[in-house]
């Protein structure tokens, strides 16, 4: 994990360089609305990406939102959405290509994790979701 410049005020860039395959670095930096375009959504979230429009983006692109990409092909976005003071709900989009890059995804939100000002982050899953399920719980969610 290494800084890499600061984008907007109080935001940070990323590099989670991968350690078996250097070409396979994914890097966090501010979500932008226009990315969500780019994410080819993996399976479990195609009919949740129908709902989702692109005032929504802006919304979230002006928060706690950040988008991964490696190669120049964006492999996914999250962030969290405030609910009230130190309460939050976190939310991520992944795309079909996520598989390579999900362990270095996974360590950002980690990452954000540690160092977030919020109490309380909500999150969830659809039930029949497993493998999203299954990544709220490493994540702290109970």
């Amino acid at each position: 994990l290494r800084p890499l410049r600061l984008q907007p005020p109080g935001h940070v860039a990323l590099s989670f360089p991968d350690p078996r395959d250097h070409e396979s670095t994914v890097n966090i930096r501010p979500f932008k609305a226009t990315d969500f375009q780019q994410i080819r959504l993996q399976p479990a979230q195609v009919e949740l990406g129908a709902f989702l429009t692109d005032d929504m983006m802006e919304t979230l692109e002006g928060g706690d939102a950040f988008t991964a990409e490696s190669r120049g092909r964006v492999v996914g976005a999250a962030g969290v959405a405030p609910i009230w003071e130190g309460r939050a709900a976190a939310w991520a989009l992944l795309s079909v290509h996520i598989g390579p890059h999900f362990l270095q995804v996974h360590r950002a939100a980690l990452r954000y994790l540690q160092v977030t000002p919020y109490r309380r982050i909500e999150a969830t899953a659809a039930a029949a979701f497993d493998d999203g399920r299954r990544w709220l719980e490493p994540l702290g969610c109970k």
